[in-house]
């Protein structure tokens, strides 16, 4: 964003409104700020990214003016507008977009996290430490995300919210699934009286056996991606050039240097996306 959230609030009341229209034509932005972290209004954070992608429309329709007006072309004003609403359009988009790509990566980092965390649980409630006080534990310990969630609803139950209320409230707020598996069967254990160390164990022999099958799928398709990066690593880069050398024997064109980096630096950019590519893949599990 060119303007934060607190500049975009000082600029203008009346863009707050427009800000508030967007959030109710795009409700779930509320919920996906809350789940990834950002303490934002909904309003201000809409105005914000309304105002960026407002002063990113106007920067591309400056360039593509002065592009096609050096050029010469005729109704250059009205043709820049296409670009710049383009981006505008794309830009807004992606802002409104970024709050659940955020939530999602930290549910990831939950899940992460989450096992270590409820083992440490199961084993202080195992040993005669009440929930409450295996919550606040895990909250000072070092398990990330998961840490400052409990931190969230051990304040809630110190300001007089019983745990039951504030575990709802963590398991409403987190994007991760497991989580608020784990959460809800606490519930439902405190409401029937059962064992929560019951209820905690199954979660945990759940996503112990989640995080085997995502390193077994990994592995399994890694081969297929190890494969394809070979081909497009050495051997199309090397048929092509061969082909190229070949074809040149029966026209005008052949095998200049620019050819040849060309061809380099082509190979370059689809390793680079094929190595981000795998690397977005790789559970997000500890071995």
């Amino acid at each position: 964003m060119i303007f934060s959230v607190e500049q975009a609030s000082r600029i203008s009341r009346r863009l707050m409104g427009v800000g508030n229209l967007f959030v109710r034509l795009y409700p779930s932005l509320r919920y996906d700020l809350r789940s990834a972290g950002l303490e934002l209004e909904a309003g201000a954070y809409a105005a914000a990214a309304l105002i960026s992608s407002i002063m990113w429309g106007v920067a591309m329709y400056a360039f593509s003016y002065l592009a096609l007006y050096s050029r010469g072309v005729e109704n250059a004003t009205a043709v820049s507008a296409g670009p710049g609403l383009l981006i505008a359009a794309i830009i807004l988009m992606f802002q409104f977009i970024y709050p659940r790509v955020m939530a999602r990566k930290v549910a990831e980092k939950v899940d992460r996290e989450l096992i270590f965390a409820l083992k440490d649980m199961y084993i202080q409630i195992n040993s005669g430490v009440s929930l409450f006080d295996a919550m606040c534990n895990v909250s000072k310990a070092d398990y990330g995300y998961v840490s400052n969630d409990f931190e969230f609803a051990v304040r809630d139950i110190t300001a007089g919210d019983s745990e039951e209320r504030a575990l709802e409230k963590l398991a409403v707020k987190t994007k991760s699934d497991y989580f608020k598996k784990a959460l809800w069967q606490l519930i439902t254990a405190m409401h029937s009286g059962a064992s929560t160390a019951g209820a905690l164990r199954s979660v945990i022999d759940v996503l112990i056996g989640y995080q085997h099958r995502m390193i077994k799928n990994y592995c399994s398709e890694l081969n297929f991606w190890i494969l394809m990066f070979m081909l497009i690593a050495a051997t199309i880069p090397t048929l092509g050039i061969t082909l190229s050398v070949v074809l040149s024997t029966f026209g005008s064109a052949g095998i200049t240097p620019a050819l040849f980096l060309e061809f380099i630096f082509a190979s370059f950019i689809i390793q680079a996306v094929m190595i981000g590519f795998l690397k977005s893949r790789r559970p997000e599990v500890y071995a």
